[in-house]
């Protein structure tokens, strides 16, 4: 059975969650997204998975050391985790830690402008939509800005699922992330 990228081995069993499912609608001249449903959704032991490898053990984290000193002054761990099949990386606003299932410089950037994001506007725990926006466009830019090979593609698709209205409401918000790193880092 495929379903994305991964192919699951034919006759094995998963769990099923339930995921939302939105849909567009116009509302007064705005385009917004409402809850429509739930979808349910197959979820496969990593066992149970064939094709590439993913990365479990003894991934090495590989950060630039220009972030220590931001690392250090916002009392952040950074850690290697096994990948859970469903992030690649996260940020703890609660125990101040950043994990990271991947060793990719883009995944480190979006964590880090949670962090930073963080410090200015006491995030909540889980995903929003202002707070993921904020996170992954301050990524990009912070990327693109010191020189890293950031995928754009990945970062459109990424900011595609949620709203350019969203994004333009933000803007102020991301300068303020991009700022303090490139301030320290420069």
């Amino acid at each position: 059975m495929e379903t994305g990228r991964e192919t699951y081995k034919k006759g094995l069993s998963c769990f099923l969650y339930l995921a939302p499912s939105f849909k567009k609608v116009i509302d007064e001249d705005e385009e917004i997204q409402i809850l429509a449903g739930f979808r349910a959704v197959p979820v496969f032991r990593m066992e149970d998975t064939e094709g590439a490898p993913i990365i479990s053990e003894g991934l090495k984290l590989d950060i630039p050391c220009q972030f220590d000193s931001i690392i250090k002054e916002l009392g952040l761990t950074v850690d290697a985790v096994r990948f859970n099949g469903v992030a690649y990386g996260s940020y703890s606003p609660i125990r101040k830690e950043i994990k990271l299932a991947s060793p990719d410089i883009e995944v480190f950037l979006h964590e880090l402008s949670h962090a930073v994001d963080d410090k200015f506007n006491k995030l909540k725990p889980g995903q929003y939509e202002d707070q993921e926006v904020t996170a992954e466009f301050s990524g990009a830019v912070i990327g693109y800005l010191m020189g890293f090979k950031v995928p754009m593609g990945n970062v459109k698709e990424y900011l595609e699922y949620y709203s350019f209205k969203e994004l333009l409401s933000l803007l102020s918000r991301i300068e303020k992330v991009v700022t303090y790193v490139i301030e320290r880092t420069g």
